[in-house]
C-alpha cells in the first residue's frame, strides 16, 4: 500500500476527512501499514499504545499505525 493509497483511505475515513491534503499525505508519510491474521490480538486492554490505529478493509484486513510524540492513550476504560 502506497503512501498515495492510505492517504486516499484516510479521506475516506470520517476522523479525517476534514483534513486537508497536505496534511493526510504528512500523516500517510508517517504510517505503517500492518497485517494481521485472523483473531490475532492487536492491542490488551490496559496496554499503551504510541500512536493509533485506523482499520482498512479491503480483501485482507489491513491495520495502519501512525506513531506520533503525543502521550499515548490509555485503554484502561471498559
Amino acid at each position: 500500500m502506497s503512501a498515495l493509497d492510505i492517504s486516499k483511505a484516510l479521506g475516506k475515513t470520517p476522523a479525517f476527512s476534514t483534513l486537508s491534503d497536505d496534511w493526510r499525505e504528512q500523516l500517510a508519510a508517517q504510517a505503517e501499514v500492518m497485517s494481521f491474521g485472523l483473531g490475532e490480538v492487536v492491542l490488551r486492554r490496559g496496554e499503551s499504545a504510541k500512536g493509533f490505529f485506523v482499520i482498512v478493509i479491503l480483501k485482507i484486513k489491513e491495520f495502519l499505525y501512525i506513531e506520533t510524540a503525543h502521550s499515548p492513550p490509555s485503554f484502561d476504560s471498559p
